[in-house]
């Protein structure tokens, strides 16, 4: 922490401790979320550090989602406000917060980085890396092993960091990656199926509601009730296509794929096509 104040020379710091109810534990997924850490054994001290840091340095204990949704969040509040927030953290999630500047503590000499819209994907120790949009694509449609999930797990399709980096690299703009996200969710899941929770429960599916469960696993928040909705998300893109220079058949290919999985109405679909 010393380090980063010396660094970055901010003109204030919020500090933030992981606390209980992580509402991702609740998500029905194939396999439990984090499940891959059960049975390992936690830093004996780590209660003792945050006692510490809420003591000493005015952190503050998160409830109910995890401190990287509040870093991402708060860090968009400020951006919003003129301000230049830089995030500081240890987890690869941050990597995918376009627009933030972030301070990767993990780097040899740490930096403030700032994270691009679009964003790069690459190979590294077996396992995908990157940077904005692209990263948090690869996140979405693939998998995070230290999260333990993986979008692809109750699909028949063979799929992987090597084949994610395949897809998402070449990628030349931001409509492009999620055109591919939608259509490779397609892919995994071309019919609707029942499937079995981490919890024994019993769940109806498709392509649709698979990318929602993996959305709001791996997307951090941007809002501080961000309700992680992914349609959302595509709908905002409609309206930041409209300050590119190809705006408008930008804009009409994102309404057609709304469009085309269901998710406009026709009378929608006809008055978004005469808006843009």
């Amino acid at each position: 922490i010393n380090k980063f104040k010396a660094d970055v020379q901010p003109d204030s710091v919020e500090i933030y401790v992981g606390g209980k109810n992580n509402f991702r534990d609740k998500l029905f997924l194939p396999s439990a979320y984090k499940g891959n850490r059960q049975g390992t054994v936690r830093p004996l001290l780590l209660a003792d550090a945050k006692d510490y840091l809420k003591r000493s340095l005015s952190a503050k204990s998160i409830d109910g989602i995890e401190t990287d949704d509040v870093l991402s969040y708060r860090g968009y509040e400020e951006l919003a406000k003129g301000n230049k927030p830089v995030v500081a953290t240890f987890d690869h999630d941050a990597q995918g917060h376009s627009g933030l500047w972030v301070y990767n503590f993990n780097d040899e000499n740490p930096e403030p980085k700032l994270i691009p819209n679009l964003g790069e994907i690459y190979s590294k120790n077996g396992d995908f890396h990157g940077t904005g949009l692209k990263m948090f694509a690869a996140q979405w449609c693939c998998s995070d092993r230290s999260d333990c999930y993986k979008a692809y797990e109750l699909s028949k399709v063979k799929f992987g960091p090597a084949k994610i980096i395949k897809l998402l690299d070449p990628l030349q703009t931001e409509k492009e990656v999620l055109e591919a996200v939608v259509k490779q969710f397609k892919t995994f899941y071309p019919e609707e199926f029942v499937y079995t929770a981490w919890d024994g429960s019993e769940h109806k599916a498709n392509y649709k509601t698979m990318m929602d469960l993996y959305f709001k696993v791996s997307m951090m928040y941007r809002t501080k009730n961000d309700p992680l909705d992914y349609l959302e998300r595509l709908r905002e893109s409609i309206r930041a296509l409209v300050s590119l220079s190809d705006a408008q058949a930008n804009a009409r290919t994102v309404i057609s794929l709304l469009h085309d999985n269901q998710q406009l109405t026709d009378s929608e679909f006809e008055y978004l096509k005469g808006e843009f």
